[in-house]
């Protein structure tokens, strides 16, 4: 795994969890406190896999950084284009980050 692949898998993972943050603590389109089965989504669906995908990127781990990415993938998706422009599209940087993140790990250059 180079370092540009885990670097980018890294800033894709933190740029989830700060984003997910926002979403739940410092919401600027909802003055109302998140519902518990809120909490529970974001935490499963977000933030785990998040967490997942940055052990990967340090240990070194493809299959592992691949769950994280594909655990990612539907919330990510639906939150980075559920409102267009807004601060919820970093969910999508986040999944071309990790996306670009697995592209560079699986391309390894051997010498003949």
């Amino acid at each position: 795994m180079s370092l540009l692949s885990r670097i980018m898998g890294a800033a894709g993972a933190f740029i989830v969890i700060i984003t997910s943050i926002i979403f739940l603590f410092y919401n600027p389109h909802s003055s109302s406190e998140p519902a518990s089965s809120t909490f529970y989504i974001v935490i499963t669906m977000l933030l785990v896999p998040a967490t997942v995908v940055l052990y990967a990127s340090m240990i070194r781990r493809k299959r592992m950084l691949i769950i994280g990415v594909l655990g990612t993938f539907p919330y990510g998706l639906y939150l980075g284009i559920s409102s267009i422009p807004s601060i919820w599209n970093l969910y999508l940087l986040a999944l071309l980050l990790y996306v670009f993140s697995v592209i560079l790990n699986s391309n390894k250059i051997t010498n003949p």
